[in-house]
């Protein structure tokens, strides 16, 4: 069973993100986990307590007052559950914008280089036709001017 609870000591561990010890008097959330037929509880501070666990609750209890252990905890604390849920619920969309931002950023990236390389290509292409064009006129020119200067003596010498 999962719920709200007052740390009597200070030795549980928070298994959320911090990892720290759950300071005396603290407001926790334990929940159970079997494990080989032993039941262990894991506990987070209030603040590690995540968006999806919030939604979980909710989903199982109906609602954050009918979690077990929320009657227990003093107004202000119940206080501080009901605003903590906003605020993980806040944090977690903040961090799916991070991740989707970065996902745009990544493939603007992509495309970026995509863009560069068939510019390239391009360029590669363009630079390629321009010299065997020059080279065709070159070829042309000396060929026109190989015509002018034989010319004249081919004449005389069809002539002769």
């Amino acid at each position: 069973m999962s719920g709200w609870s007052y740390a009597p000591t200070n030795r549980a561990g928070c298994k959320g993100q911090c990892k720290q010890k759950i300071e005396k008097g603290a407001v926790r959330f334990g929940t159970e986990v079997d494990i080989g037929g032993h039941t262990n509880i894991s506990y987070r501070n209030l603040k590690c307590v995540t968006a999806k666990q919030f939604a979980n609750m909710n989903e199982k209890f109906g609602d954050l007052k009918s979690v077990p252990g929320f009657a227990d905890l003093k107004e202000e604390d119940q206080k501080r559950v009901l605003e903590q849920a906003s605020v993980a619920s806040k944090a977690e969309e903040d961090a799916e914008a991070a991740r989707q931002a970065e996902k745009d950023a990544k493939q603007a990236e992509k495309d970026a280089k995509v863009e560069a390389k068939a510019r390239a290509k391009a360029e590669k292409a363009e630079a390629k036709a321009k010299a065997a064009a020059e080279k065709a006129k070159a070829k042309e020119e000396k060929a026109k001017a190989k015509a002018a200067a034989d010319g004249p003596a081919t004449k005389r010498a069809k002539t002769a």
